[in-house]
């Protein structure tokens, strides 16, 4: 029997780097499963370095839906963009770009895995993808 994705399912990731500090200390980025073709269009990408690289932005640009504890580098909580500031309105212009490469192939794994086989965090749960 073929299973469903669930389209709007969002899942938390720390970052690697992250997983050893407090809660309380840890960043919390919600991510959304790719469609199929939002996969399938980023896969294509995936031939040279610099596309490489384009699709992981691209691919963290589509999944990801918010933040929780993200901080600037004076302490202040940075909220996750509506869309509608001028200048930085896209959530990934606003991290790393070391960060956006590890959420963008965590977006690409989660929707390559699919469904149930996502790793440890359940829809709308506070606990890490620990993959």
């Amino acid at each position: 029997m073929a299973l469903a994705l669930t389209p709007h399912s969002v899942r938390d990731y720390v970052l690697q780097r992250e997983r050893d500090l407090p809660a309380t200390e840890q960043t919390h980025f919600k991510l959304r499963l790719l469609s199929a073709a939002e996969h399938s269009s980023i896969q294509g990408e995936w031939v040279s370095l610099s596309t490489k690289f384009d699709a992981l932005v691209r691919a963290c640009d589509l999944a990801l839906v918010g933040w929780v504890n993200l901080r600037s580098p004076t302490g202040a909580e940075v909220p996750f963009p509506s869309g509608k500031e001028p200048g930085m309105s896209r959530p990934v212009d606003h991290l790393h770009q070391d960060d956006v490469l590890e959420i963008g192939s965590k977006a690409i794994a989660n929707s390559t895995l699919g469904g149930d086989d996502l790793g440890k965090s359940k829809p709308g749960s506070a606990s890490p993808s620990a993959t």
